[in-house]
């Protein structure tokens, strides 16, 4: 049911259908992280949506964003790009995989 997409997705626990992986970027310059990241999506990703941003009351920023990864990528390889796209103002990458949700 539609309700139930919904809820799943305002909690942040649910990919979106079509999307395998959440990625959440750490960062103290939120703009010059999305600069760094989108590129490497592009390269890395089948398609990605940003999520949502989540502004923490220390000055740093949290960009989710649901990535449909490519069946070739190495994940391994996919964050440390990520990580040293913009070393100076990234703090933590992380990327979990996550089951599709159905559409």
């Amino acid at each position: 049911s539609g309700d139930a997409q919904t809820q799943s997705a305002a909690s942040g626990e649910t990919t979106q259908p079509g999307y395998n992986a959440r990625l959440r970027v750490h960062t103290t310059k939120l703009e010059s992280a999305q600069r760094a990241v989108i590129p490497i999506l592009e390269a890395g990703a089948k398609q990605w949506r940003q999520a949502r941003v989540i502004q923490k009351e220390d000055g740093t920023s949290i960009v989710e964003y649901d990535v449909r990864l490519k069946k070739s990528a190495d994940l391994a390889s996919f964050v440390r790009e990520i990580e040293e796209s913009d070393k100076k103002h990234m703090a933590k990458v992380e990327l979990k995989k996550r089951k599709p949700a159905k559409a």
